[in-house]
């Protein structure tokens, strides 16, 4: 069962003890979620997650019944009945016999460390796709083989490749690859479209660097650099891959890494206010 933190969870509009959580193990049901990332207070870059959470339904052929304001509400409730000052948080919505269920809490997390965002991080390949990478819903293989994989060779995430050999995303994240002044990643309709990923496309066009959607193979070798991207990696460089490594003080990266973080403080000092 997934473990949770904090004193309270949300299920349905209502606080609840943690103690009482007992799962979603043999719930029937279709499962879309969120993760949020908390900073100082403030859920980070929420309305895109909710904007996210439509699309993922949408995708599905569901319903959505849950509105920004209410889950924007319901999402206050909770971190201050947690006084919860950093950490994640997870919304999961699950569609039943055409009654929607919801519940918000508070999850473990683990951040890359600074050394990490200097040295970079190992990554390696695991040959699998996700039935419907456009929504974010929970697929139990793929993350089960992801994490054997992981802890088998001690990476700090896996790239997924599909039957072509080209890598689509990372099992947790998004991925970018950096030749010249241009960046490289899977085409949107391939992969999830993660919120970091919808922030780093936004600087790197302010950056006036050039972007360039289309499919990566996993034995190109012409890159100079190779970052992911997620809510609780933010922009993490990759030190290395099977067989290669990259540069990790590539100018282009520390820009877009520092133009994202620039994004996050101005977010967060802006939003400060509502979470008071």
């Amino acid at each position: 069962m997934e473990k949770l933190q904090g004193n309270f969870l949300l299920r349905d509009g209502s606080l609840s003890p943690v103690s009482g959580f007992t799962g979603f193990s043999g719930k029937p049901g279709t499962f879309v979620y969120e993760v949020l990332r908390v900073i100082s207070g403030v859920p980070l870059f929420l309305g895109e997650h909710i904007a996210r959470l439509h699309v993922s339904v949408k995708a599905l052929g569901l319903p959505c019944p849950f509105t920004s304001g209410k889950i924007e509400k319901e999402l206050k409730q909770l971190i201050r009945a947690n006084n919860m000052e950093a950490g994640n948080i997870k919304m999961v919505f699950r569609f039943f016999d055409g009654a929607p269920g919801y519940w918000f809490y508070q999850v473990p997390h683990s951040y890359p460390s600074e050394a990490d965002y200097i040295n970079g991080v190992e990554v390696g390949f695991l040959h699998i796709e996700r039935s419907n990478p456009v929504a974010k819903t929970t697929e139990p293989t793929v993350r089960a083989l992801a994490n054997e994989a992981i802890v088998r060779n001690k990476y700090y995430e896996v790239l997924l490749v599909d039957s072509k050999g080209n890598i689509r995303e990372g099992s947790r994240s998004n991925v970018f690859f950096i030749r010249g002044r241009e960046v490289y990643t899977p085409p949107a309709g391939q992969v999830l479209r993660g919120i970091t990923r919808q922030k780093v496309i936004e600087a790197i066009q302010q950056l006036g660097y050039g972007l360039v959607e289309e499919p990566v193979g996993m034995k190109a070798t012409s890159f100079d650099a190779v970052f992911i991207t997620s809510t609780s990696a933010k922009v993490l460089p990759v030190k290395r891959w099977p067989g290669q490594h990259f540069d990790t003080a590539n100018k282009v990266y520390t820009d877009i890494r520092e133009a994202y973080e620039g994004m996050v403080k101005k977010y967060i000092k802006e939003a400060s206010e509502n979470y008071l």
